[in-house]
């Protein structure tokens, strides 16, 4: 995080790190958080309990401490908590139906990204050959400094 909001972009640099130092000094500028959103296993797959009781065997379960937490979730006014991660710069939020099951590897309409869109510009460095003829797009962006610094891949 940087001024309180997530910071793709150092999140992927730590990714790609192997260096043990380098970790290690990432770790202490760039202390990473865990937030865990979901529960899919208690004593035994829970994937078919509606999200809402996965949500309160969650919060029974996990101990939030220093950089863990549960994600908080509201069952309503969802336009103003957009709006609020709008104006926090944030990716977005994300719409769930109370009685929705965790599918594995699985699109579902029960889970809706609702994602805050912004124009910039991009620079195409490359490609990846993926598999079933999928290509990815390796982007990057100009700062301040006029230098070119890497911003990810795009399916």
């Amino acid at each position: 995080m940087k001024n309180g909001v997530p910071d793709f972009y150092e999140l992927q640099r730590r990714t790609l790190l192997s260096d043990p130092f380098k970790m290690q000094l990432a770790g202490k500028k760039y202390p990473v958080s865990f937030i865990a959103y979901d529960i899919i296993y208690y004593k035994d797959l829970v994937i078919d309990l509606p999200l809402i009781k996965r949500k309160k065997l969650l919060e029974k379960t996990i101990n939030e401490m220093d950089r863990f937490a549960i994600s908080r979730y509201i069952e309503t006014n969802g336009k103003a908590l957009y709006q609020v991660a709008e104006q926090q710069k944030l990716e977005g939020i994300v719409a769930k139906a109370k009685d929705s099951k965790y599918w594995f590897d699985k699109t579902s309409r029960d889970w809706i990204k609702i994602k805050y869109m912004k124009d910039e510009d991009f620079v195409i460095c490359g490609y990846i050959l993926k598999e079933n003829n999928m290509t990815s797009l390796i982007i990057a962006q100009y700062n301040r400094d006029n230098e070119l610094i890497y911003k990810g891949q795009l399916l």
